[in-house]
């Protein structure tokens, strides 16, 4: 299995090509907007493991990865999501920013843009686990579907963001992907976390939806 986030008793060192982590302690899940209905949440039962989601702004491209879990809106409701909460590890710097992405689901994997379901550059609350404002946010029908919080920061500041996961598995299995294989797993498209990173890893991402359901 490669690594990419190597954590210390207290410190975790951003190496280059690197992309999962164990930790000792959970961070903890954020949730700063209480007067929201929340649609939908897995934001529960730590696993301790956490996985890179992550754009190098320092241009190492290769290494940029990106995860994404997915979650049904029930048959005869329309959810309009206004905020995503994330809980997450080490990112240990300031310069950051986020991207939220909704897919519609493709046989069970990632497949087009939701219609205005990209948000880029984003300024959640908290750090490293984020409370995320999509502004309007965007609408979402009936059906199946997948979010993915990228964050966008500089490995070589010492910055590696991990996307915390859950122990538990609902709907599909979260996946993951690192285009340019800058982490050497081979994942270059939609894999499972078990498949890239081992037995440990197998589990969802943990991560709250908000906003309004009609």
């Amino acid at each position: 299995m490669k690594t990419n986030l190597l954590l210390a008793t207290t410190a975790v060192i951003a190496l280059t090509g690197v992309s999962a982590m164990a930790a000792p302690a959970m961070v903890s899940p954020v949730r700063h907007s209480p007067r929201k209905q929340v649609l939908y949440t897995q934001n529960s039962n730590p696993s301790f493991a956490y996985v890179n989601s992550q754009n190098d702004t320092g241009g190492q491209t290769a290494n940029n990865d990106q995860g994404v879990d997915d979650f049904i809106v029930p048959s005869g409701k329309t959810w309009k999501v206004t905020e995503v909460d994330v809980t997450g590890c080490c990112a240990y710097t300031t310069a950051i920013t986020e991207n939220v992405y909704f897919y519609k689901d493709k046989n069970g994997v990632p497949g087009k843009l939701v219609r205005h379901g990209s948000f880029l550059n984003l300024s959640g609350t908290g750090n490293p686990s984020f409370a995320i404002s999509l502004g309007t946010g965007v609408s979402l029908k009936a059906g199946h579907y997948w979010v993915s919080v990228v964050v966008n920061c500089d490995y070589e500041t010492g910055c590696g963001w991990g996307w915390a996961e859950t122990s538990t598995i609902n709907n599909d299995a979260a996946l993951w992907q690192n285009p340019g294989n800058g982490h050497g797993t081979g994942c270059t498209t939609w894999t499972t976390l078990e498949s890239c990173f081992g037995g440990a890893y197998a589990g969802d991402f943990m991560f709250e939806l908000q906003g309004k359901s009609k």
